[in-house]
């Protein structure tokens, strides 16, 4: 169609196409289909492979018309300025690969309209600004990356909606906030990294959902609390980093995470076992005693969870140190409710 020969020349054009590595066939002749990088169906661009190219400049937003291409790969060229939000238009697009460019600017909240796209990758640019949430509607997502980037605000809940995810990497950016309880509902995880950000609170217990969790890398953050039993025993079966930074964030000497750490080598995903019972308990009691002196629990909240405490004091004075611990972990998710 022509107004796809439009948007290849656009891009020829755009990216200094007479410097590219390879260049063979484009704009000299007829046939677009038959140009290097270009794969076609049915007469049309279907593929658009031109990595490690030296592509140079900026993408440009003719791009969007290509209706039937299910790949877009410019990895390690030096592709720069905005991520076009004409993109998003790509409805039949399956592979997204940006990765190792000088691209800058926000992400358009429009790539969240690729239903069908599977891999998302953009590590290694200086992309600013927040994950836009519109990416949890990208339901056929496995594949996520955005890490060594400059992105800056929380972790939009609703990427939880990503149920299919395999990989979620965010590092090297500039991230703030808590970890959403919502990433727990990620049951399919395999790989995830935080590391180096500022990402801060608590650690969700549903994290330990991630069963089938390979790699995860926490370090460089500021979370603090009791790191969730249920994580640490997928954690202790996977290559996992908390240290260093996460000053705050501990792991009790009690038999239940003894039990977890399986390798016997003292250390859970970096966090060595030297916490007690009472520093559980002593970490929710500060916690509860900020949030009322806060105003974000009223007295009659506070002497309601004050009891729980009780009981989970009582339980670890028994020597059921699993059971108190269950019982501080529902106190944090019952204060979570409340917020």
């Amino acid at each position: 169609p022509t107004a796809e020969c439009e948007a290849l020349a656009a891009l020829y054009t755009s990216t200094n196409g007479p410097e590219w590595t390879n260049n063979a066939g484009w704009l000299t002749t007829p046939t677009p289909c038959s140009w290097y990088g270009v794969g076609c169906g049915s007469g049309s661009v279907t593929v658009l492979n031109l990595f490690r190219n030296q592509l140079s400049g900026p993408i440009p937003p003719e791009l969007g018309v290509l209706a039937d291409l299910k790949s877009l790969d410019f990895f390690g060229n030096n592709v720069s300025g905005s991520i076009p939000a004409e993109l998003g238009n790509l409805g039949a697009l399956q592979n997204l690969n940006l990765t190792h460019n000088q691209l800058s600017g926000g992400i358009p909240a429009e790539l969240g309209n690729l239903a069908n796209l599977r891999v998302l990758y953009a590590f290694g640019n200086q992309i600013s600004g927040p994950i836009p949430p519109d990416l949890g509607n990208l339901a056929a997502l496995q594949y996520l990356s955005f890490g060594a980037n400059q992105l800056s605000g929380p972790i939009p809940p609703e990427l939880g909606a990503l149920t299919g995810l395999l990989e979620l990497n965010f590092n090297w950016n500039q991230l703030s906030g808590g970890v959403p309880p919502e990433l727990g509902n990620l049951v399919n995880l395999q790989n995830v990294g935080l590391d180096g950000n500022q990402v801060t609170g608590r650690l969700p217990e549903g994290l330990g959902n991630w069963m089938d969790l390979r790699s995860l890398f926490l370090s460089g953050n500021q979370l603090s609390g009791l790191f969730p039993l249920s994580l640490a025993e997928v954690a202790e079966e996977a290559d996992c980093r908390a240290r260093p930074g996460n000053d705050a964030l501990y792991i009790p000497d009690t038999q239940s995470y003894r039990d977890a750490d399986s390798d016997g080598d003292g250390f859970i995903c970096g966090l060595g076992l030297t916490g007690t019972w009472e520093t559980v308990l002593d970490d929710v009691i500060g916690e509860l005693e900020t949030l009322v002196a806060d105003g974000v629990l009223n007295s009659g909240q506070g002497n309601s969870l004050a009891r729980q405490l009780e009981q989970a004091e009582t339980k670890a004075a028994k020597g059921q140190y699993k059971v108190s611990i269950n019982v501080a972990n529902a106190f944090i998710n019952h204060v979570n409710d409340l917020m």
